[in-house]
This record gives C-alpha cells, structure tokens and sequence, in this order.
C-alpha cells in the first residue's frame, strides 16, 4: 500500500542530488504527497556512478567552435581527409547542433563554455537539442550566458526515441529553406550510452534528403562508486526501522544499469537474512533500458517501470503498482 499517514518511508534515488534544488526530492516531499494524499516519500539519495570528464574531447569540443584545426578523432581513426575541418562556424560548418542526453554531458559542455573563449556570434544558427525538462534546465542559463542566440528544442521529449523524432522534423525544416548542405549535429555521450538517436536519424530506410549526419563524442566516463554497494546496504537496513506499518514499502529508484549487481545482491542477502526485506523494498525503474538490462542478465523483473524519466513518470509508475495490487 502507499505510505501511511504517520510514516513517510523512504524511496532510495540511486543518484547524486542536483543542485542548487532537485526535481526528484521536490516531488516526492511535496507533489507525490497531494497526488495519493498520504505523508509521501522521503527521498535518501544513495550515489551509484562516478564520473570522470573526458577533457582531451571537451577541448575539441572548445576547438570546433573556435578554430579551423582538422583533430583526431575519439576512437583514434585516421584523421579526416586533408581539407575538411570540424567546426561550428564558416560558410560550410561541420554541426549545425548538438544533442545532450544526460545532465553530465551538459556539465562537461558548461566547463568549455567557462573557458570564456567562444564568441557569441557562434551561436547564430546553432540549436541545442535536449531529452526532457532536466537536461534543459542546466542548459538553459549556460545557453543565456554564452550563446545567446542558440535554440533549445526537445524539453517535451522524454525519451532518446521521441527526441530523435523531434530532431528530424526540427532540424530538418530548419534546413530545407536553405540552399546550402545540411551540417551534422554533435551528440556528447557517456562511454555507455543507447544508439537509438544516431540510427534513428541516419537510418537507410530515410529518404536521403531527410538523413541527418550525427557523430558521437564521448566526454565524460562512468563507473560505480566506490563503496556504493555498503552504502546502499546500511541506507536499507536503516529505512527498515521506519517501517512500523507491515503492508508499507520502501522504494529503490534505479536510473541506469550502473549498480544494478550491488542493488539485487544487497536486497537478496537481506531477504535471506530472515527479514523478507526484499518483499519490503520494492524496485522501480527509470525506463526500459534498466528494466531489460534487470531481465535479461539477472532474471529480475522491477515492480514498476516508469514511462517517461522524470519524477512525475516514477511517481506515476509507483501509484500504477499500487492501484494493480488493490
């Protein structure tokens, strides 16, 4: 059942809080609590990734705004043809755009934009396409300050594949009114990412004139954080002690594959241990990428599954669990 009135339990978000607020926390101290009118959640963040910024690729990034040099690329390929250059600016520019998926990807980005060294004029033509309302929020005052003139399209998005739509059409009727070549757009990736916007948008079955080039460009680099798993154990052992209601539950928030080993092994050594707390800590997934990986490698299938990767999306998908188990 949802939360007693007198016990708010927590919902673990496998995350790093945002700052300076976050949306996650907001919502499910305030919003979740007037949607099913109960005490709501409190939410315990528990940091799963660390993150390492690629800065030999984000001072690429800096150079294609600010220089006509031919660079190597990330995967050491040979370099382009002699003559051809990466670049955001002249008369013929390589990207016309640029894609963030992931909020780490922006924080790279803002650490090029802090640089101070790309002239706003740049942004004259350039269109920023993001996933949903978080990577637009951080993206927003970066665009303000040190591209003024840049588009921001994509906050209604929610998902790499509603996006990759929404680039077509966009950036495709952006184009069409101009005689010259249609430039590609840059997409700033983590090491583990979907490809579900690149062959979306360079995909065979596309009328020629409709494929949009996009090359991917790794910046940022993520691996479990160090102690995650005995972090993770002493936060269930302690929301357990809140649990005075037997039919309450307490949630953990899964947001990407990352930890998903740690989560299932902490929760499997406490049921065993006599407590049934696995039955007591009930697992929800941010999409369907983190649920397939869940049933494919480990078998497991998540006791919600959110529909878009937001809080309203979590939220929503917990009161679904409830309402089908009524």
């Amino acid at each position: 059942m949802p939360p007693s009135q007198n016990q708010s339990p927590p919902i673990f978000l496998l995350k790093t809080a945002a700052t300076p607020r976050d949306l996650y926390e907001e919502y499910f101290r305030k919003e979740f609590c007037v949607n099913t009118q109960s005490h709501g959640y409190n939410p315990v963040f528990v940091p799963v990734l660390s993150h390492r910024m690629h800065t030999e690729n984000l001072a690429r990034v800096e150079s294609f705004f600010t220089s006509h040099q031919t660079h190597q690329n990330d995967g050491g390929d040979e370099e382009k043809e002699k003559g051809e250059v990466e670049s955001f600016i002249g008369e013929n520019p390589t990207y016309g755009g640029m894609i963030f998926t992931s909020q780490r990807a922006v924080e790279g980005f803002r650490d090029v934009l802090k640089q101070g060294n790309i002239p706003a004029p740049v942004s004259q033509n350039l269109v920023l396409y993001t996933v949903g309302p978080a990577t637009t929020r951080l993206l927003t005052p970066l665009r303000d300050q040190y591209l003024p003139h840049a588009r921001i399209v994509g906050e209604e998005a929610g998902t790499g594949e509603k996006l990759a739509l929404i680039i077509l059409n966009d950036y495709n009727n952006t184009w069409h009114h101009t005689n010259k070549p249609k430039p590609g757009l840059l997409f700033l990736v983590g090491e583990q990412r979907r490809d579900i916007i690149p062959r979306t948008l360079m995909n065979d079955s596309l009328e020629e004139h409709r494929r949009i080039r996009v090359d991917e460009l790794v910046v940022y680099e993520t691996t479990e954080m160090p102690g995650f798993e005995a972090s993770f154990r002493d936060a269930v052992t302690s929301g357990e002690k809140v649990l005075n209601d037997n039919d309450s539950n307490m949630w953990v928030t899964i947001f990407s594959p990352t930890g998903c080993d740690a989560v299932l092994r902490v929760l499997g050594e406490l049921s065993s241990s006599g407590n049934e707390q696995k039955k007591k800590c009930l697992i929800v997934t941010i999409g369907p990428t983190t649920r397939d990986h869940l049933r494919i490698k480990h078998g497991v299938e998540p006791d919600a599954v959110a529909e878009t990767p937001n809080p309203e999306g979590v939220g929503e998908a917990i009161r679904k669990f409830y309402n089908n188990t009524q």
